[in-house]
This record gives structure tokens, sequence and C-alpha cells, in this order.
């Protein structure tokens, strides 16, 4: 999950096109690990790219990853009507 904490690293650093690729690289390692999703998500939409936060959070509850459901509803109330 080392790709985990790097990504939170570089996301600190403003470095979210590495953070969102270390990322999808955890989700391909490990898919049920929920944060990784959650951080996914969180970064799109601070970007600006609220349709694929939306789709990375569907991806997380098909594939039965959320852990943490109340946190994710919550990023996804957050973003514009249109991605649900």
């Amino acid at each position: 999950v080392g790709y985990f904490w790097r990504a939170k690293s570089l996301q600190a650093q403003g470095e979210k096109e590495k953070a969102i690729a270390d990322l999808n690289t955890v989700i391909e390692l490990e898919p049920e690990y929920s944060e990784a999703y959650t951080e996914l998500a969180r970064i799109y939409s601070e970007t600006g790219q609220a349709s694929r936060a939306a789709e990375v959070l569907a991806q997380q509850k098909k594939l039965g990853a959320s852990s943490q459901p109340s946190r994710d509803d919550t990023l996804l109330r957050t973003l514009p009507d249109a991605t649900r």
C-alpha cells in the first residue's frame, strides 16, 4: 500500500496527476482498498473532474469496496447533479 501513502504525499505537494496515477495503481493492485477510491474521487472533484469522481465512487460501490459509506456519500453529494 506504499502507493497510497505516496499518493497522499504527492497530493499534499500539489502533484495531483502523479497522485492520481498512484491511486489508480493501488486500485489495480488492491481493488478492495476503499480509501484509494475515496481519495481518487476527492482529487478528481478538486480538479473539476466531477464526472470522473462520480464514476470512481460508483465503481467503489459496485465492487463493495466502500467501508465508509457516510463519508463517500458526503463526497458524492458535493458533486454536480449532472454527474449522478
